[in-house]
């Protein structure tokens, strides 16, 4: 496997309320149809920084990716025929591809297990694309993971070791 691209290397981190959560998904690994309310596909979901900072557990679990370019994807097409600022990686352009590609779009968080989160994964996995890149509301880069085994050196960190940026 060719070397994780730059836009996806590095510590990413993944934030969660119950401690007890983290020390699981450290021993069993991550079960990404436990998410509660996503409406970007079943995938386990990462962050350069923490944004739940009143909300998270003590700890956050970090984590790295090993994944090649072609397994990747960090642009999603126009959006009215126009990009941002950034390119066409927001959630904007995420949902519209969604949507240009036959995958119904709904906009309120369903659960990992929902049938429209399962679709969304397969549709990327069936393509090879095994984790993707967006900006959340133009600030926050997300990575959606949707095969666990790219994710390496889990572990738990301090919370307040962990970059604060707020969505």
């Amino acid at each position: 496997m060719s070397s994780t691209p730059l836009k996806f290397a590095g510590t990413w981190y993944h934030s969660v309320c119950d401690i007890k959560l983290i020390d699981k998904i450290l021993q069993d690994g991550w079960n990404p149809e436990l998410a509660s309310n996503t409406i970007y596909g079943t995938a386990v979901y990462l962050a350069r920084t923490n944004w739940w900072k009143e909300n998270a557990a003590e700890k956050i679990i970090a984590c790295e990716l090993v994944v090649s370019e072609t397994e990747t994807m960090d642009e999603f097409g126009p959006l009215n025929g126009c990009g941002s600022a950034t390119g066409y990686n927001t959630t904007k352009h995420l949902l519209a591809f969604f949507s240009r590609n036959g995958i119904p779009a709904f906009k309120t968080p369903q659960s990992g297990k929902s049938e429209a989160n399962i679709k969304r994964r397969d549709f990327f996995l069936a393509r090879g694309i095994r984790a993707i890149c967006f900006e959340e509301y133009a600030r926050v880069d997300v990575i959606a993971v949707y095969d666990t085994k790219i994710i390496i050196n889990k572990r738990a960190v301090p919370r307040d070791k962990v970059p604060f940026c707020p969505i």
